[in-house]
């Protein structure tokens, strides 16, 4: 049992108290129900972000490939325009850029009337998931005709620069809810 300190001031009469008895200080646990929620939302946050940045890194390195198609087919057409007819390679040019744009269509959205679309229809939607038209009337006419037909004259500048300017606008979200050849959508008639 305490015994009571009497500790007196000159002057003063003793008053038989008892020691100030300190409480335990305060612990950490358990947390308060706002640092729970704090926590909860910490957590579903850096989730969220590993999520977005995945996202990001995947995109990147689908974009990534595609140049590197690009990048091939350019090779390929500067080594074989020398050797073969400029004619010929102008057509597989043609057709490896459309091929190149189509794999990277196909990762985001794998409908059959994206991989089956070719020629002028090809290049509507090439154009549609865009904010503004990138493949003009001479880079449509030889990505939608080149690979079906002789070019005479081909500028492989202008047509790398068209598709890799439309692969840094497209995004993945537009390519993978654009529905395609959708009659809906370019004013046909609908059937319901």
């Amino acid at each position: 049992m305490n015994t009571p300190v009497t500790q007196t001031l000159p002057g003063q009469q003793a008053l038989p108290l008892a020691d100030i008895i300190q409480p335990d200080p305060v612990g950490l646990w358990p947390l308060a129900p706002g640092w729970w929620l704090l926590l909860l939302i910490a957590v579903a946050m850096s989730a969220f972000l590993v999520i977005l940045l995945k996202r990001y890194l995947q995109a990147r390195k689908i974009r990534s490939q595609a140049f590197t198609l690009l990048d091939d087919a350019r090779r390929v057409y500067e080594a074989t325009a020398e050797d073969e007819s400029q004619s010929s390679a102008s057509s597989n040019y043609c057709r490896d850029v459309n091929q190149a744009l189509k794999r990277y269509w196909r990762h985001y959205n794998p409908t059959p009337e994206v991989l089956i679309s070719d020629g002028d229809a090809w290049i509507a939607l090439l154009n549609r998931v865009t904010r503004t038209p990138i493949f003009d009337e001479k880079v449509a006419g030889a990505l939608s005709q080149g690979p079906y037909r002789k070019i005479a004259r081909l500028n492989p500048d202008v047509i790398d620069s068209a598709a890799r300017q439309w692969l840094k606008q497209a995004s993945p979200r537009t390519l993978s809810r654009c529905p395609g050849h959708s009659t809906a959508s370019t004013g046909g008639p609908s059937h319901a």
